[in-house]
């Protein structure tokens, strides 16, 4: 199964303008130079490390004429995760080679982390800078001016705020990368983890704090994916259901060669099972995102197979879906383990796991669904904008039951929390764009959940009958 990789597109007119920025960076980061790829000297790798992940991210560089760069991009826009255009702010030139390119790829892929980077090599004007910002206003850009440097700290700072070439990072820092892997906890203390930066929305509602990805998340501002938060919540569960499939095949395994040989659970192997459920979530901590996607594969396959539908239509389905050679391999090595053979007690140790999962997940379905009503109220907000509604009273709020009254004084512009506690002033056209992609990302993800959720309820309830039929036997018996 091939490893996720991650790619940050850099663009700008000049190629040593942007040499320089990823050199930065990469030192920031403990590296001594850019490593390349493959021998190419426009792709290099950036090493980023936090307290939480790590992630090596393919920096890619393109030079920018006319407003196309000057070889072509080697990836499609969706296969990049961020975007960073390096200008001269002393050159209103250098903003006009890419500023277009730019904002198409924005419009095509929405990314999480975009940035205008600005230096100079010479005096710039304040009508450039200004022309530079009301540009990333309107195109959901962040501004970033390289000669501006971190003012000293003190005691009395409530804010820690970056700026220049280290605000890069701290934004790089807060995308929830594809290649993301946790760092491995610290055997002399418990490494606390607290919510990302960036979890502004949807994060805040649907992940899980283990302090990853996505990451990214990941995003993960509202970017990090329900797949890769589902991954880092489950696998514990995962590799502890994969314990229970493993020693529930070993009487199979080792059992004579009579068509109906007996697959019941030793009481004492179940004991075991137990055991071995108290340790499997730490162990699990230490696997790679590869390993761990790898023992969720084979799980996967051998979970059919426990409850008994490896010929059920959607399990030929997830096949193909799976890596073949491994899912083969799995196969014919593992005892197909039917719920009828199971004894009342492990059938009611599955049913508590299938309960508490359900209720996570449901939950997290609650958070998104929540998180995009209020997307969805913004925008009707939007509407509501009127010419008429112009210098009326409104109410603005300053806890969820404190308001003090205003007026409305402008209709053309609103202010946007985009994630990572930035704040961007929009046109109402715009916000309301905004607003509709937040929106139908959200649905995907609620898609996606509610097909899982789905699948949960069936184990369960064929989990549930087997139970009642197993209980009435005993009765009858």
């Amino acid at each position: 199964m091939t490893a996720e990789v991650s790619r940050l597109l850099v663009l700008g007119p000049d190629v040593d303008s942007n040499q320089a920025v990823i050199t930065k960076l990469c030192e920031l980061c403990g590296d001594t130079e850019a490593e390349p790829v493959d021998n190419k000297s426009d792709v290099s790798v950036l090493n980023l490390r936090t307290k939480y992940y790590r992630a090596a991210v393919e920096v890619h560089d393109h030079q920018m004429h006319d407003n196309a760069p000057v070889e072509a991009l080697a990836h499609e826009f969706h296969e990049y995760e961020a975007l960073v255009c390096v200008v001269d702010a002393s050159q209103r030139d250098s903003f006009l080679q890419m500023h277009r390119f730019a904002q198409k790829a924005v419009d095509i892929i929405p990314y999480d982390v975009c940035l205008l980077v600005a230096g100079s090599s010479s005096v710039k004007t304040a009508e450039n800078v200004k022309q530079m910002e009301s540009w990333c206003q309107e195109n959901a850009f962040e501004f970033v001016d390289l000669d501006t440097k971190n003012p000293e700290t003190s005691e009395d700072s409530v804010i820690d705020e970056k700026h220049g070439i280290e605000r890069v990072l701290e934004a790089l820092h807060c995308n929830m990368w594809r290649s993301m892997e946790m760092t491995p906890p610290s055997n002399s203390a418990k490494t606390t983890t607290t919510e990302s930066p960036e979890a502004v929305e949807i994060e805040a509602v649907a992940k899980s704090e283990e302090g990853k990805q996505s990451d990214q998340g990941e995003e993960m501002e509202d970017k990090i994916p329900v797949d890769e938060e589902l991954e880092t919540t489950d696998d514990s569960r995962l590799q502890t259901l994969l314990q229970a499939l493993e020693i529930a095949g070993t009487p199979g395994d080792n059992a004579s060669g009579s068509e109906d040989g007996d697959n019941d659970i030793d009481m004492s192997e179940f004991s075991t099972l137990l055991s071995e459920v108290r340790n499997v979530r730490d162990q699990g901590q230490t696997l790679t995102d590869e390993q761990r996607r790898e023992r969720a594969a084979e799980v996967a396959m051998k979970l059919w197979s426990f409850l008994g539908a490896e010929d059920d239509e959607d399990s030929g389905t997830f096949c193909k879906e799976t890596n073949k050679d491994k899912m083969a391999e799995t196969s014919a090595a593992q005892n197909e383990v039917n719920l009828m053979d199971l004894p009342l007690e492990q059938l009611n140790s599955l049913k508590g796991q299938l309960e508490k999962e359900l209720q996570q997940l449901t939950a997290s379905f609650g958070g998104l669904r929540e998180a995009q009503s209020r997307f969805t109220e913004s925008k009707d907000a939007l509407n509501s904008l009127a010419a008429s509604n112009l210098d009326k009273q409104v109410l603005v709020p300053l806890t969820a039951s404190m308001f003090v009254p205003g007026k409305l004084s402008n209709k053309e512009e609103v202010l946007v929390d985009v994630g990572t506690g930035y704040f961007v002033e929009q046109s109402v056209e715009k916000a309301g764009q905004f607003m509709d992609r937040k929106v139908e990302f959200l649905q995907s993800n609620t898609d996606q959940l509610k097909t899982v959720i789905e699948s949960k309820r069936n184990m369960m309830e064929a989990v549930l009958m087997v139970m009642q039929q197993k209980m009435q036997e005993a009765q009858r018996g």
